[in-house]
């Protein structure tokens, strides 16, 4: 606020010539008396009195009002030229003793001559209230304004102006100003407030912390509200991975400084970096009121800003879970104050990040527990399935088993067939038995890996034959699987073939090469079986689609039995290429 005119001039040099002229000697008596009580009353009153005229005032808002301006507090808020000129009338007349202690002035003299000093302009509008008051004819105003002392502490302040009265009309010419220091006052309040607004924060940061689970809604809940209820520069927060390192996952920053994210972490997790590399252990909070006079401030480029720090651990059952990291840019922008509005945040946000984690981890327990429920009942619909089939698939394969036995009788004639014929059985039954052992084995009870099959039943083959030694097998068989409806007859149909290339391709031959493939036909949408020796060939006279000969007749049944279609080479041997759909044909 601009500075007012002083005019100790106005004050009459010698006070007894004020009554010397038209009083008689007993009135002039009296009002001496009168004026040395006022002056004994000014001057040690322990508050502090200006006396002021208000004279030009008056006049001048008068002129304002006469002029049409009915709202004459919008207009002076508006025209601060005008608030000028008002300023410029009040004429100071005198201070008392307590003004000079409250303003910390060491003269009367030295504090007049400062006024420009002490005025600021928070307290305009309270002036301009005053100004209104003035103008209405108000005999005495109070408000609550803003000012300042001669060493540049602020101060909260009750303003009381006086009119007194003369004639029955205000004489603004000896306008009594007091003016009570009120700061310890409105610090009590604004503490007061401040616990209140706390105190409310809490409440609400409380109950948005127990209605989620969430730790990025945890995270942000809790520093949203710290930013709102501190002051700062730059603050990040990070919590420990499983590696007990420290991991920034929020930053805020005023706009004009800004923490490397990547710096900070690297800080934060050496153990050698001074005392930021000490605070992921440590459960107390660290304090740094000027970073340039702690030894163990280590300053980088990244952190040359920092002037001021404050750590606050978040701490679980004396457990160091993360960290708060406040940085200020200029020193003493931290205090045990701010550490004291912090610590029910922190306990908070631990309380919730723990219950937030403790929540993860029962929901994972849970999930795994349902998966695992859920495979055991998948692994008992799939055994309930087997159990009603498996009387269905023993009656079949029986009826398979007696069927080929029976074929088998019409051609035996000698013992040597009879044998023949055995061992031929034996190893259809036996390719029928490994799909089935080979199905039980399996966690997946409703398909064979057709892969493993293959090798499992080509070494029980050469086995049985005693050709293990004299052929050579070449596999080469993707990854796939049939369910067991399809494993039976595919597993009777490679039999034959391999038993056809066992007993008849290598007749008089020291020994042969046996290939086996096995892989799916994307454009075909199928599958493809090779069986392909270099034996002595299938002879020109034999047509597979009319042999008598059993064998190649299951050859034949199998194939059509699985959907699909057959084709043999007889070039440098024997070629069976087999294909049949990927879905099962209908019977």
């Amino acid at each position: 606020m601009p500075r007012m005119n002083r005019h100790p001039e106005n004050l009459p040099e010698n006070k007894n010539s004020f009554f010397s002229d038209g009083f008689g000697s007993r009135e002039l008596s009296r009002l001496q008396a009168s004026e040395y009580r006022y002056r004994k009353i000014f001057d040690n009153l322990n508050v502090s009195i200006w006396e002021e005229d208000y004279t030009g005032v008056y006049r001048l808002l008068n002129e304002i009002k006469d002029d049409g301006e009915e709202d004459l507090q919008s207009y002076l808020k508006g025209h601060p030229e005008t608030l000028q000129r008002i300023l410029q009338e009040i004429k100071i007349l005198d201070v008392n003793d307590a003004t000079l202690r409250m303003y910390h002035a060491p003269s009367k003299e030295a504090f007049l001559g400062s006024l420009d000093k002490i005025f600021v302009d928070e307290s305009t509008d309270n002036f301009i209230r005053e100004m209104v008051a003035i103008a209405d004819g108000e005999r005495f105003f109070e408000g609550e304004t803003l000012g300042r002392k001669l060493t540049g502490e602020m101060m909260d302040l009750l303003l009381q102006i006086s009119v007194p009265e003369k004639n029955g009309r205000g004489d603004y010419r000896n306008v009594l100003v007091a003016i009570i220091d009120i700061t310890e006052r409105k610090n009590r309040e604004r503490e007061h407030l401040h616990l209140l607004q706390m105190a409310e924060s809490l409440r609400k940061t409380t109950l948005a912390l127990a209605s989620t689970m969430d730790r990025d809604q945890i995270l942000d809940l809790i520093l949203d509200e710290i930013v709102e209820n501190t002051h700062y520069s730059a603050i990040a927060l990070g919590l420990k991975d499983e590696q007990g390192r420290i991991k920034i996952f929020r930053r805020r920053d005023d706009g004009r400084h800004q923490i490397d994210q990547n710096e900070l972490e690297r800080l934060y997790n050496r153990n050698d970096h001074g005392i930021l590399g000490s605070l992921p252990d440590s459960p107390d909070p660290v304090l740094i009121k000027d970073t340039r006079r702690e030894d163990r401030w280590i300053a980088t480029p990244a952190n040359e800003w920092v002037r001021s720090f404050l750590g606050m651990p978040i701490v679980v059952r004396g457990r160091v879970i993360g960290l708060i990291g406040f940085c200020g840019d200029r020193p003493g922008m931290f205090g045990t104050a701010m550490i004291t509005t912090l610590e029910p945040y922190v306990l908070s946000a631990a309380m919730a990040l723990e219950n937030a984690r403790l929540y993860a981890e029962a929901q994972h327990e849970i999930a795994e527990r349902q998966a695992a429920e859920e495979q055991i009942q998948k692994s008992l619909d799939e055994k309930k399935i087997l159990l009603m089939e498996i009387h269905h698939r023993v009656k079949n394969n029986l009826s398979i088993i007696a069927s080929l036995l029976n074929l088998h009788g019409d051609q035996i004639h000698t013992v040597e067939q009879a044998r023949s014929a055995l061992q031929l059985s034996q190893s259809r039954v036996h390719s029928m038995a490994l799909v089935h052992e080979n199905l039980y084995q399996s966690k997946d009870l409703a398909r064979i890996d057709i892969a493993y099959y293959i090798q499992r039943l080509l070494d029980e083959l050469l086995a049985l034959y005693s050709m293990s030694d004299t052929i050579s097998v070449h596999t080469k068989v993707e990854e796939l699987y049939l369910n067991v409806t399809r494993a039976v007859p595919f597993g009777l149909l490679l039999n034959e073939l391999i038993t056809n290339a066992l007993t008849h391709a290598f007749v008089g031959v020291d020994g042969g090469e046996l290939k086996i493939r096995f892989e799916t036909k994307e454009e075909e949408q199928g599958y493809l079986l090779v069986v392909e020796d270099n034996g002595v060939g299938l002879p020109e006279t034999v047509n597979i689609e009319s042999s008598t000969s059993l064998g190649l007749q299951l050859v034949r049944v199998l194939t059509e039995q699985l959907g699909g279609d057959i084709r043999v080479r007889r070039e440098k041997g024997s070629c069976f290429c087999i294909s049949f759909p990927i879905e099962e044909s209908p019977v």
